[in-house]
């Protein structure tokens, strides 16, 4: 695994009280999904930009982030967050059902079988 993926990972996501490494890898993985999406729709429109993969603080200067050299530099890092995301998600959110580690809010009863919306691995290999 990147180092910087890893620093990702590690950033914030020990914060979760109470939650499971299921529930725990699920958040990772919609978050990696939707950072890698959010930067191919702006290199769309503004082609080869810096990929934030790092928590930025605003000390030392952080925030001052190099151009990246060829567009190929920044969809290869979405490439591999996209990658990333589909080892953490489901096939079907509703294979969850019988998981005794997902606990959450967002596996209450009323949750299943509504999966059209949610983000799952057949969802992140379409991008």
């Amino acid at each position: 695994m990147e180092l910087w993926l890893q620093q990702l990972q590690e950033a914030n996501i020990d914060l979760m009280v109470g939650a499971s490494e299921t529930e725990k890898n699920l958040i990772k993985g919609q978050a990696l999904f939707f950072r890698a999406y959010f930067h191919c729709e702006i290199m769309k429109y503004w082609g080869r930009i810096p990929y934030v993969d790092f928590v930025i603080t605003g000390n030392d200067g952080d925030f001052k982030l190099k151009r990246p050299a060829t567009y190929k530099e920044c969809a290869m890092k979405a490439d591999a967050d996209y990658a990333a995301a589909a080892e953490l998600l489901p096939n079907k959110w509703d294979d969850l059902k019988n998981d005794p580690n997902a606990k959450l809010f967002t596996f209450k009863q009323q949750t299943f079988g509504n999966k059209l919306m949610r983000i799952n691995k057949a969802i992140v290999y379409s991008f």
